[in-house]
């Protein structure tokens, strides 16, 4: 019987690698990530939190990055 992500301590960090390259679907693909991550969950933590935060921050500045204005367009005259 299979337990749950959660229960097991897993990290569905390879989930997607596993959709990918191994064909599985999302539920298969999910357990295969706790497979392959058992035993060295704090490493594979420690490398993805901080790229998520890295990622986060890099989206907000380029939200934030001031867009290139254009000129109002002048109101086309009325037809006669």
């Amino acid at each position: 019987m299979r337990t749950s992500v959660h229960k097991s301590g897993g990290f569905p960090a390879a989930a997607p690698a596993a959709v990918v390259i191994e064909s599985r679907g999302p539920v298969d693909a999910l357990h295969r990530s706790v497979e392959l991550v058992r035993g060295s969950w704090w490493r594979v933590c420690g490398i993805s939190l901080p790229a998520f935060v890295i990622a986060s921050i890099a989206g907000m500045v380029l939200q934030q990055r001031p867009h290139k204005r254009h000129r109002p367009r002048r109101p086309a005259p009325p037809h006669t």
